[in-house]
């Protein structure tokens, strides 16, 4: 849930600042692709910020805490008046959403090794599209049916927060077979080498 929670936010932000920007703030195209330059640029920091940060401390808390900040700041973001707020709240939503991206695919590889890397992150990246696929569709549909974007840039950000304790209640796999079972796993030692071939037999 929390993988399909970020994408629809994120994506439905990245698809429709733009024509926000022109229709409810009145700024002119050129503008607006200010903006989305200053979005880029600022999820560029994020995700080299919180990929560091991922590697000293725990993983799922860095995680929860770049989808607050970008959380917090998509209901503001209906709130802009001109093209300077715009452009900051913005960059603070994409360092949000740009550090998500590294930390996600460190989680996995943490929790499920590299052998099958591949297929479980396109399972992920599955559901996660899923999420981008109905995000922009829905805020679409409230501002056809609202007449404006604030209702559902609300709704973006409350299904960002609502992920968090998805995320913080992540366990990998290992942990959660050790808890049903009522057992820890244990590491076995390998034995003693198998003797040479040709070795005397004692």
């Amino acid at each position: 849930f929390a993988q399909f929670a970020i994408f629809f936010a994120i994506t439905a932000i990245v698809v429709l600042h733009v024509p926000f920007m022109e229709d409810d703030v009145g700024i002119s195209k050129t503008a607006a692709g200010v903006g989305s330059a200053f979005f880029a640029v600022a999820s560029l920091v994020g995700r080299i910020i919180s990929g560091g940060a991922a590697d000293r401390f725990d993983k799922r808390v860095v995680l929860a805490l770049v989808v607050l900040v970008a959380g917090v700041a998509m209901p503001l973001f209906a709130l802009v008046q001109n093209l300077w707020q715009a452009s900051l709240v913005l960059m603070v939503i994409a360092a949000g959403v740009g550090g998500a991206n590294p930390i996600r695919t460190a989680l996995l590889a943490d929790y499920f090794g590299t052998r099958s890397f591949g297929a479980i992150n396109g399972v992920s990246m599955a559901i996660g599209t899923l999420g981008a696929f109905l995000g922009p569709w829905l805020l679409g549909l409230s501002v056809d049916v609202t007449g404006g974007y604030s209702t559902g840039f609300m709704f973006t950000g409350v299904v960002a927060l609502v992920s968090i304790p998805f995320v913080l209640r992540t366990k990998a796999p290992t942990e959660l077979t050790a808890r049903y079972r009522g057992r820890t796993v244990r590491v076995v030692q390998p034995g003693p080498p198998p003797p040479s071939v040709g070795a005397p037999r004692r």
